[in-house]
């Protein structure tokens, strides 16, 4: 690779600042050099003695790329959420997103990156109250209005996987009014001669563990989805029962599933994005 500077110089080859132009350009060039391999082996992170990456480069990947907990009051929701439809507002005091009862509607709120024809994941937690004879409907999705929908609907005591308002596969399952379950739904691409998405879904009580196997699994093949997949996460809500919806946190993650996404997030993360900055490429500060 070579890297040069112009120089502007002056008729007798010294430069406009008194110095021989040859002498100056090749000062520029050994420096852009060294600035060049500096940056490269600070972005890089640590070497071993032979070069390599350090041993705990693979640890400090993460699977979670967005991540956000609600901890400040604000009015149809954090920096980075876009309400669609429905009331949405963080409850600092309470560390929630809720969607207002009234009016009664769809709700449906959208959050993070868009995304395109990959496979991806979206982990959240929410919480709702009921009367006994009124129930409410919530739930997580990827892809935006084209994507698909996992859905906990309390009135019948079922959860399903939802696209375009089209229940495609659901169970039974026994809610409890608030009380905090955690929602995992899946999008992932398979099969070559046969393209398709194979959807995913697990809800499970706060407290107790994954179900190790989906509750709900749907296959899509690619060429019966019309469009392509594209779009953005989303939370759902529905409160039937006059009583808000409360969702705690949310993540967006790719790969499979660790203990770290259901999990706080870690040391350095940015709440925004759920991954480690690696923006700044100085010196951190020691802890006492």
């Amino acid at each position: 690779m070579t890297i040069s500077a112009r120089i502007p110089a002056s008729p007798g080859g010294r430069c406009r600042l008194g110095f021989p132009a040859r002498l100056l350009r090749r000062t520029v060039t050994a420096g852009a050099v060294a600035l060049l391999f500096s940056s490269t082996a600070c972005r890089a992170g640590p070497k071993g003695e032979e070069g390599e990456s350090g041993p705990d480069d693979e640890e400090k990947k993460s699977p979670v790329f967005f991540a956000q907990k609600f901890l400040w009051d604000d009015d149809g929701g954090p920096e980075g959420f876009t309400p669609i439809r429905g009331r949405w507002r963080v409850d600092g005091d309470a560390d929630v997103l809720r969607i207002a009862p009234e009016p009664l509607i769809d709700g449906w709120i959208e959050f993070g990156p868009e995304m395109r024809e990959q496979g991806a994941g979206v982990f959240a937690v929410a919480r709702a109250g009921a009367p006994p004879r009124i129930r409410p409907r919530f739930g997580v999705g990827l892809f935006g209005k084209n994507g698909f929908q996992l859905r906990l609907s309390a009135g019948p005591g079922t959860i399903e996987i939802v696209r375009h308002g089209e229940s495609l596969v659901s169970a039974p399952f026994a809610w409890e009014a608030d009380v905090a379950w955690h929602f995992d739904l899946r999008v992932e691409a398979t099969g070559e001669k046969a393209p398709a998405w194979v959807v995913s879904g697990r809800i499970w009580r706060e407290g107790t563990e994954r179900p190790s196997d989906p509750q709900l699994t749907h296959r899509a093949p690619a060429d019966t989805l019309l469009f392509p997949l594209a779009g953005r996460a989303v939370l759902i809500a529905t409160p039937f029962s006059g009583e808000p919806v409360s969702f705690v946190e949310t993540k967006l993650y790719r790969g499979a599933w660790s203990d770290e996404i259901a999990g706080a997030p870690k040391e350095g993360e940015r709440p925004e994005d759920g991954g480690p900055n690696e923006d700044s490429c100085g010196e951190s500060e020691e802890e006492d």
